[in-house]
């Protein structure tokens, strides 16, 4: 019977071990690209934070910027909005257990109107069990604007990209007429359309009801098309 019970007892730690060590954090995707133009006053990215866990964790986050290009900026937002000079959040934000916090965090830079790249990793953690984290590295890609770019306006990428339930997409043109983001199938149909009633703003793109798979879309100004990006909806 004390043997049994010993047993019992190791069986009980080594579970009790593999719970605690148990990764419940993830992010959909590790890496993410945004591009970008020294025209933008500021490019953005999106993460989803995903919590497998059943109970509610108490996320931190810890961040690398020693690959920040010198002459841009950066901040990012976890609930909160902090200043250029905070890399660790000093705050947690509560990701509910079992399920995926889709807007709490977006990563921001001021390309200051210098081109070039900026790489900036982002590790979520559990305040309670550092062990469990996930990390995601973005690279911002500024390019210099030529003429024809700088007169026409400019699209960003979508963020996320892939997107689940919405994408974020930046837009700018020096001047509106009849402005509208349009979104196509791969067979050319219109699924939406955005009519623009600013020069520079963020059109926020439900995908939520769109079949997964690849579309494209495009900035129309005065019947012409400025830019045109694709789009991969992928629904977990």
């Amino acid at each position: 019977m004390q043997k049994f019970t010993r047993i019992l007892l190791v069986v009980c730690l080594i579970f009790s071990a593999s719970w605690a060590n148990a990764q419940s954090l993830g992010i959909p995707a590790g890496e993410f690209q945004i591009q970008g133009l020294t025209t933008d006053v500021r490019l953005e990215a999106h993460l989803e934070v995903e919590n497998s866990n059943n109970n509610d964790l108490f996320v931190l986050i810890n961040c690398d910027r020693s690959l920040l290009n010198p002459a841009h900026q950066t901040y990012y937002c976890w609930a909160l909005c902090y200043d250029t000079t905070v890399c660790n959040s000093p705050d947690p934000l509560i990701v509910a257990g079992r399920s995926t916090d889709m807007n709490s965090f977006h990563s921001y830079i001021y390309p200051n109107g210098v081109a070039g790249s900026s790489t900036i990793t982002y590790t979520f953690f559990d305040q309670n069990n550092p062990t469990d984290q996930a990390s995601a590295s973005i690279t911002f890609d500024v390019l210099t604007a030529g003429v024809n770019e700088v007169s026409k306006g400019s699209l960003s990428t979508a963020i996320p990209n892939p997107a689940n339930s919405f994408a974020n997409i930046n837009y700018s043109v020096p001047a509106l007429k009849n402005g509208k983001l349009v979104v196509y199938n791969m067979l050319g149909t219109v699924v939406k359309e955005y009519r623009l009633t600013n020069t520079q703003a963020t059109v926020l793109l439900s995908t939520s009801e769109l079949s997964s798979g690849v579309y494209v879309y495009s900035l129309i100004n005065d019947g012409k098309s400025v830019s045109t990006k694709k789009l991969v909806v992928a629904h977990h």
